[in-house]
C-alpha cells in the first residue's frame, strides 16, 4: 500500500472534502495511472484511475475521475469494521514530495 502520514502529507490547503478528494484522484492518477485491471472475464483492459479534467457546457472546469480499489472480500462478514478499512493495496509506491505542500 501507499503509505498516509496525515500530519506530514496531507498539504495544509485541504481543509474540505471536496479538495481532498481531488488530491487524492490526482495522486492515484500520479502513482497508478498507468495501471489496468480486467473488470469482466474476456473484456478489455481498464485503467485502475480514469482521470481528466474538462470544460463543460457551462463553461466550468471540472475533473472527472472513475477508479477501482481492490476490495477485501472480508467485508461480506464483517459487523464492526467500516467500509473504507477493507480496501486492498493498488502498489507500493512513496507519495511524491510535490504532492505533500501547497
Amino acid at each position: 500500500m501507499t503509505d498516509f502520514n496525515r500530519e506530514t502529507d496531507l498539504p495544509a490547503a485541504i481543509d474540505t472534502v471536496e479538495k481532498l478528494k481531488v488530491w487524492v484522484d490526482s495522486l492515484l492518477q500520479r502513482l497508478y495511472g498507468s495501471k489496468e485491471y480486467e473488470e469482466t472475464e474476456g473484456a478489455y483492459l481498464q485503467p485502475v484511475v480514469d482521470y481528466s479534467i474538462v470544460r463543460t457546457s457551462d463553461k466550468k472546469v471540472r475533473q472527472i475521475t472513475r477508479s477501482s480499489i481492490p476490495i477485501n472480500q472480508d467485508y461480506l462478514t464483517a459487523t464492526t469494521q467500516k467500509f473504507w478499512t477493507f480496501a486492498d493495496s493498488l502498489g507500493d509506491v512513496e507519495i511524491p514530495a510535490a504532492f505533500k505542500v501547497d
